[in-house]
């Protein structure tokens, strides 16, 4: 569990840096602000719905029957 954990972490930091690049670009370059601002709220709204569900989700996995540890060596 904790390597999936850092790598789910790693995960949503490129999410939130991905995020803060589109909002920035959303608001930089619309023609007007008004839409910018909407398109915006929408987005943020319906990526953070998305992100907390993934994470909902990604903590529901049973990681311990994944992977399970054999009880006997392997016969071949």
């Amino acid at each position: 569990m904790q390597t999936f954990g850092l790598i789910y972490i790693a995960l949503l930091l490129c999410i939130l840096i991905a995020v803060v690049i589109v909002v920035f670009h959303l608001m930089r370059y619309s023609l007007d602000t008004k839409i910018a601002l909407r398109t915006t709220i929408i987005f943020v709204i319906i990526t953070a719905i998305l992100v907390i569900l993934n994470f909902f989700f990604f903590t529901q996995i049973p990681f311990s029957d994944l992977n399970p540890v054999p009880t006997s060596p392997p016969t071949f």
